[in-house]
């Protein structure tokens, strides 16, 4: 059943964002906190999306994992109604698929060692349309990362990037939807449900 409350707000985020300038420089100082942070730099698998549609970039961001080489770089891709996790070592194994997005090739996908369980993930860079100060998460309605997610091990950190703009005072939730543990705009890293051993430079719920 639709959340009419969701789509509303849902409709408003976006146009929101649409409406931003600056993407670019925005998403740079984001990342840089983002990375900054001790849980990613100890992870040695981590799972990026790649933008779309006016999310916040991490296109630069994971071009230089990939050169830097220091930890296994992860990106997903949609198989039905669930997303795939494939290791990625080089920028030219993406290509445009479902809904536009970058996502590993069928080449690459075929590759078994390459295949990653989301069991096997230290950190997770999920985007949202929304997302409100204790981590609620307002996704584009279709489950992919509450489903994936789900399946995840408790040590797995979860790090909404967003747009200062994005952040709102609360969101509706259902008990499906996963919390995220930060959340990490250009201007704030927020700490919404800290793993044990880590801790914030922003403000905690």
């Amino acid at each position: 059943m639709i959340d009419p409350n969701k789509t509303e707000l849902r409709q408003r985020a976006v146009s929101v964002r649409r409406k931003l300038g600056d993407k670019p420089q925005r998403s740079r100082q984001c990342l840089e906190q983002a990375c900054s942070l001790e849980s990613f730099k100890t992870a040695s698998t981590v799972l990026w999306y790649i933008d779309v549609r006016g999310e916040l970039m991490t296109t630069d961001a994971v071009g230089q994992e990939l050169i830097a080489n220091e930890r296994r770089c992860v990106v997903p891709y949609c198989d039905g109604d669930e997303l795939r996790l494939v290791e990625i070592q080089r920028w030219d194994e993406l290509e445009t698929g479902a809904f536009g997005i970058l996502e590993p090739a069928p080449a690459i996908r075929e590759l078994e060692p390459r295949h990653v369980s989301i069991r096997d993930v230290d950190l997770v860079f999920v985007p949202g349309v929304a997302f409100d100060r204790c981590g609620g998460r307002l996704g584009y309605g279709k489950g992919y990362y509450d489903r994936l997610l789900s399946q995840a091990p408790e040590r797995l950190v979860r790090i909404g990037l967003a747009f200062d703009c994005q952040v709102l005072t609360a969101l509706p939730t259902q008990p499906h939807d996963i919390p995220m543990h930060w959340i990490v705009t250009e201007s704030e890293v927020l700490a919404c449900a800290p793993l044990p051993g880590v801790h914030s430079k922003g403000e905690a719920c």
